[in-house]
């Protein structure tokens, strides 16, 4: 399973978490390839400028079970950059 932060409510009951942000992290990682971590919007806007870390947008997806669409960042060292094999030629629907 990829890496993924959100940010929002959850529920603990009985050695479980549950709720939208549970199913929102849950949904994201069908989209994370190998070594990447990703984040929402909600993330990114909950943390602000981090030194050291830049959040790549790879922009809005549909996830299942989700009404509107959730902009997704690419966490990654500031001084990295990305090879130009891994631009954005993901599709927004993880299942094709």
């Amino acid at each position: 399973m990829a890496p993924v932060l959100g940010a929002g409510p959850v529920v603990f009951r009985k050695g479980d978490y549950f709720g939208r942000t549970v199913n929102v992290a849950s949904r994201i990682t069908d989209y994370a390839r190998p070594g990447e971590v990703l984040v929402s919007s909600s993330v990114v806007g909950s943390v602000g400028e981090v030194e050291g870390v830049a959040f790549r947008p790879i922009g809005p997806v549909i996830l299942k079970g989700v009404s509107d669409p959730i902009d997704l960042y690419v966490a990654q060292a500031s001084d990295v950059t990305p090879p130009s094999a891994r631009s954005d030629t993901r599709t927004c629907d993880p299942r094709t």
